[in-house]
């Protein structure tokens, strides 16, 4: 039983009794024409040999290739901060008493392994999100601004909440704010892609491969 035609439309012959599937050599052009090479349908197609030519399958190679490269536009735009970013995002402390609201697309989310963050945090790292200024809100009750000298010699100012002692973000530096991960109502998105003070990890901590790593401070 000969296999059906695929051509349709792109072939004159279609469906009628010159239509032979065992001549039709169409299933391989979309192959030939991404090689570059020259067209095989030749008399069994009217636009044999033109730039008008666009069978099933190349009209499918066409649809596919534009969806992946839409794709990887998406997760080369998103690649930095690790997950799709809707605006705005929301947050707070957790009495409920400091919130904030983000409405400008993160630059990247890092983990710090310093001893300060292992200290502060109670745990093996802090998360934190860098949002441009202009883009972060804070609504509340006034923050306690808490400063500490960090492992760079830097002083560092973090705004806490002063009743229930959360760690909200830091002050504005160089146009970005420094914002705790864990504060936001929604963390689903959240995928840390840089980790700073490396050399300060815990040992069991496992950094995923391709992501950028500092032993100490970014450059």
């Amino acid at each position: 039983m000969p296999r059906p035609c695929r051509w349709r439309s792109a072939c004159r012959f279609h469906a009628s009794e010159k239509c032979s599937a065992s001549a039709c050599r169409g299933p391989s052009i979309w192959q030939r024409y991404r090689d570059g090479s020259a067209c095989m349908c030749r008399a069994a197609c009217t636009k044999s040999e033109n730039a008008g030519c666009y069978p099933p399958a190349l009209r499918a190679l066409r649809q596919w290739t534009s969806v992946h490269m839409i794709a990887a536009e998406i997760s080369t735009r998103t690649a930095q901060f690790g997950g799709v970013y809707e605006a705005p995002q929301t947050g707070g402390c957790q009495c409920g008493k400091i919130r904030y609201e983000i409405t400008e697309e993160p630059q990247s989310v890092y983990t710090c392994h310093c001893l300060d963050s292992q200290r502060l945090t109670g745990t093996a790292f802090s998360l934190g999100i860098v949002v441009p200024e202009t883009g972060f809100r804070l609504t509340g009750i006034e923050p306690r601004r808490l400063q500490r000298t960090a492992d760079s010699g830097r002083v560092n100012t973090r705004l806490v909440c002063p009743d229930c002692g959360s760690s909200i973000c830091g002050m504005p530096r160089n146009g970005v704010i420094r914002v705790r991960g864990g504060t936001l109502d929604d963390t689903s998105w959240l995928r840390p892609t840089r980790h700073i003070w490396t050399r300060r990890k815990q040992p069991w901590v496992q950094l995923p491969e391709g992501d950028e790593v500092f032993e100490g401070p970014p450059d």
